[in-house]
């Protein structure tokens, strides 16, 4: 008996030592779509429900990255990220108030970076819609997509991953109207900074919260404003994917001087 607890005790350790290995990892996070490589939930799919109307590539990274005959983006111009999905060819309704400065917020996010997060949140292109599948050797793949360009209920993603026929993905949806949601895709720089006079000055390349003392350093690409600022696609650390902790404001008091 006394060697099996301690063959417990040690299965315990080696099985918590892992999970230590995983945190702050992709591996056991919701943008992990392969539901059955990860045993622990939450991951992307819900575990095997998903199972009858999902694209099971046996990985994780294929989601949203191939090691060949990646896609170009026009957001950086090059084969940035080795990038396997589509970029959303949408048009949103972006946000306006009449106390923001920034006048270049794209209404077309494909040419940005934020492209890259919307071809999956806007629920217009399937979660599990690649360009190159490990199915088929790395060559692109006529199968296994399916696109709406409509996002109403009836023909978009939505339609059927709803929790009727698929897992309810309808969370992860922000759709098309933009205008609840904070601007991106937006010029952010010293001549913004100076303009709103509410904002902390940038460098080129990212933006650290001195002025109100976070200490958080935040990135900018190409001296815009995009979804990755704020949120870091790899680490669930702090929910919703942040880049660091927004108690107290934390986060938002990185740019904003209030």
């Amino acid at each position: 008996m006394k060697r099996l607890s301690i063959v417990m005790v040690s299965v315990l350790f080696v099985i918590a030592l892992s999970l230590m290995a995983y945190a702050g990892s992709i591996v056991y996070s919701k943008h992990n779509l392969s539901y059955i490589l990860t045993a622990a939930p939450p991951n992307g799919m819900g575990g095997t429900v998903g199972a009858q109307s999902f694209n099971q590539y046996n990985q994780i990274c294929v989601y949203c990255h191939t090691p060949h005959n990646s896609v170009p983006l026009s957001a950086g111009g090059g084969y940035n990220y080795l990038w396997n999905r589509y970029a959303s060819t949408t048009t949103y309704q972006v946000y306006t108030s009449s106390t923001l400065n920034a006048t270049d917020e794209p209404s077309t996010l494909s040419s940005s970076v934020s492209g890259i997060c919307m071809s999956c949140h806007d629920g217009s292109i399937a979660v599990d819609m690649v360009v190159n599948t490990p199915l088929n050797n790395w060559s692109p793949a006529p199968y296994h997509r399916k696109m709406s360009t409509d996002t109403s209920d009836i023909n978009s993603c939505s339609y059927c991953h709803n929790g009727s026929f698929a897992i309810d993905l309808r969370k992860s949806f922000l759709g098309t109207d933009l205008r609840n949601d904070h601007p991106v895709g937006f010029t952010y720089n010293a001549a913004l900074a100076l303009s709103d006079g509410g904002l902390e000055t940038p460098g080129t390349n990212s933006i650290t919260g001195t002025t109100n003392g976070t200490g958080i350093t935040l990135p900018l690409y190409n001296q815009r404003l995009e979804c990755p600022t704020c949120h870091n696609v790899h680490d669930p650390t702090f929910t919703p994917f942040l880049r660091a902790s927004n108690d107290s404001s934390l986060l938002c008091f990185t740019c904003h001087l209030k």
